[in-house]
C-alpha cells in the first residue's frame, strides 16, 4: 500500500456501492449489565485525487463500546474497569478483506475527541492489532498512551464523565508500514450507548433527596473524601456521638463562646488555669475562706497596710515574739490602758527635767531646783498611793559620770539627788538633767 501524500481519506458511511460488505461481528462477554452496545458503521474510502498511488478502498466496520462486567470481578465491586472493547473490519481498495490469506499486523492510533471536527482531544493511544480476514479486535485502554502536548487529555475512566461527556467521537489513523503516509479514517465516529445504558444517565443527575435512593442504602464508599463541608450539614444536627473523642481542639472552638453551662462542675482544675491569670474580678466577694488559703502562705506583702485591725486579731493571741523589738512606743500605749492582775487601772507619768530644774518634756507634773544637784518633782494630781519611780541622769555640768538617787517619796512628790560619781573627786552634789517615769494608781 503506497501513498504519495498524507492527506486524510474521506469516508462515507453506509454506501454499499463502495464495495463494503456489512459483516456481523460481536465480542462475546459475560456480565450483569452491558454499559455499551456494538455500533456498526460502514465506510468507503475515496481515492485521493492528487496522488497516483492510493491506499485504495478500505471498509471499516466499527463495533464500539461493548463494556461488560467480567466473571472474575467480585460481586461487591462498584467501579467498572477503565477499558472498552472495540472491533473493526478492514478491506483493501478492491473491497477484499485484509489478512484474507493470513493474519497481518497493523499499527493504529485511536483518538477520542469531544466534537466531530474540533481539535480538542480527550484521550489517545496506539496499538498493534492483528487483522484476520478483515476483522480485528482490541481493548482500548491497554495500548501505549500518546504524548499529550496540550495537557488536556484525561485518564480513560474520565473520558465519559463530567459536562459534555455525551459528545464523544473516535478517530482511527492507520500507520503506514511501507514508508508511505499515515491514513486518517474520516469522518470520526460518534460513540453511542446501548439501550440499557440509558439507565446510567439517571446517575449523572441523581438528586440525593430522590425517592429512588433508598434510606440507609447510600454508604460512605459513595462519598468522596472531603466532599462534605459545613454547607452540606443541616444546622443543629451534629451530636456528641458523631464527634470522635478528643477530635475537638482549641482551634475548632470560636473565641469567647465557652460559657459556664458548657463546663462540667468540678472539671476545671489548677492544671487548666494558666499561672498568674486569676484576678480579683474573677473571685466572688467573700468566696475565699480560711479553708482556701494554704497554711503559712500569707506574707506581709499580701496584706494591705493598715488593713489589720483589732477586730481581725483574736484575743490573747499576740505574744512577745510577734512584736518587733523596740517597736512599742508611748504612742502605742493608750492612757489608762495598763491594768494589774487585779484589774486596777494604772497611771503613768513621765518627763524630762533640765539641769536648772525647769520642765523640758512631759505632762501631769512640775519641777524645781532646790539647790546644787537637788530637785523636787510634784505630781498633779497626786497618786492615790506611792508610785514606783525610776530616774536616769542624762546631762551634767561636769560630764557624764553622775549618779542619780531618789528620796522623800510621797504620793504627791519625790526628791532627786545628782552627785558627781568620778573616782578622782569627792562625791558632791552637781547640777544635771534627768528623766523619770512614775507608775501608780
Amino acid at each position: 500500500m503506497k501513498h504519495s501524500h498524507p492527506s486524510p481519506i474521506r469516508m462515507k458511511a453506509g454506501n454499499r456501492n463502495s464495495g463494503f460488505m456489512l459483516q456481523p461481528s460481536s465480542l462475546p462477554c459475560k456480565g450483569i449489565v452491558s454499559l455499551a452496545s456494538t455500533v456498526v458503521a460502514l465506510f468507503s474510502i475515496s481515492k485521493p485525487q492528487a496522488s497516483p498511488l492510493s491506499l485504495g478502498r478500505m471498509a471499516l466496520l466499527c463495533l464500539l463500546m461493548n463494556i461488560n462486567c467480567l466473571d472474575h470481578l467480585n460481586a461487591q465491586t462498584r467501579t467498572p474497569p477503565d477499558r472498552m472493547a472495540f472491533q473493526s473490519y478492514l478491506t483493501d481498495v478492491n473491497g477484499n478483506p485484509m489478512g484474507e490469506a493470513a493474519p497481518v499486523n497493523k499499527t493504529i492510533k485511536f483518538i477520542i475527541y469531544e466534537s466531530e471536527q474540533g481539535p480538542e482531544s480527550k484521550w489517545a493511544e496506539q496499538q498493534v492489532v492483528s487483522v484476520n480476514n478483515g476483522h480485528f479486535s482490541v481493548i482500548l485502554g491497554e495500548g501505549t498512551r500518546l504524548d499529550d502536548s496540550s495537557g488536556n487529555q484525561l485518564p480513560f475512566a474520565g473520558i465519559f464523565a463530567g459536562t459534555g461527556a455525551s459528545d464523544r467521537f473516535i478517530e482511527l489513523t492507520v500507520i503506514s508500514d511501507s514508508g508511505g503516509s499515515d491514513q486518517i479514517l474520516l469522518p470520526r465516529l460518534r460513540l453511542l450507548p446501548s439501550p440499557y445504558a440509558f439507565m446510567a444517565s439517571k446517575v449523572a443527575s441523581l438528586d440525593l433527596t430522590d425517592t429512588n435512593v433508598l434510606e440507609g442504602q447510600l454508604g460512605g464508599g459513595y462519598i468522596a473524601d472531603g466532599a462534605i463541608n459545613s454547607a452540606k450539614i443541616l444546622n443543629e444536627t451534629i451530636q456528641s456521638a458523631d464527634i470522635k473523642d478528643g477530635a475537638v481542639t482549641s482551634s475548632e472552638i470560636a473565641s469567647n463562646t465557652i460559657v459556664s453551662a458548657n463546663i462540667k462542675d468540678g472539671a476545671v482544675t489548677s492544671a487548666d488555669i494558666a499561672n498568674s491569670t486569676i484576678q480579683s474580678a474573677d473571685i466572688k466577694d467573700g468566696a475565699v475562706t480560711s479553708a482556701d488559703i494554704a497554711n503559712s502562705t500569707i506574707q506581709s506583702a499580701d496584706i494591705k497596710d493598715g488593713a489589720v485591725t483589732s477586730a481581725d486579731i483574736a484575743n490573747s493571741t499576740i505574744q512577745s515574739a510577734d512584736i518587733k523589738d523596740n517597736t512599742v512606743t508611748s504612742a502605742d500605749l493608750g492612757n489608762n490602758t495598763f491594768v494589774s492582775s487585779s484589774s486596777a487601772k494604772l497611771r503613768i507619768v513621765r518627763g524630762l527635767v533640765h539641769p536648772n530644774g525647769s520642765k523640758w518634756k512631759g505632762e501631769g507634773w512640775s519641777s524645781r531646783r532646790d539647790a546644787a544637784g537637788r530637785y523636787t518633782v510634784t505630781f498633779s494630781p497626786a497618786f492615790k498611793t506611792y508610785p514606783i519611780i525610776s530616774v536616769t541622769p542624762y546631762e551634767s555640768a561636769g560630764g557624764d559620770d553622775n549618779a542619780c538617787n531618789t528620796g522623800v517619796l510621797t504620793p504627791s512628790s519625790f526628791k532627786v539627788y545628782i552627785m558627781d560619781n568620778s573616782p578622782s573627786e569627792n562625791a558632791e552634789y552637781e547640777d544635771g538633767g534627768f528623766s523619770f517615769i512614775a507608775i501608780g494608781d
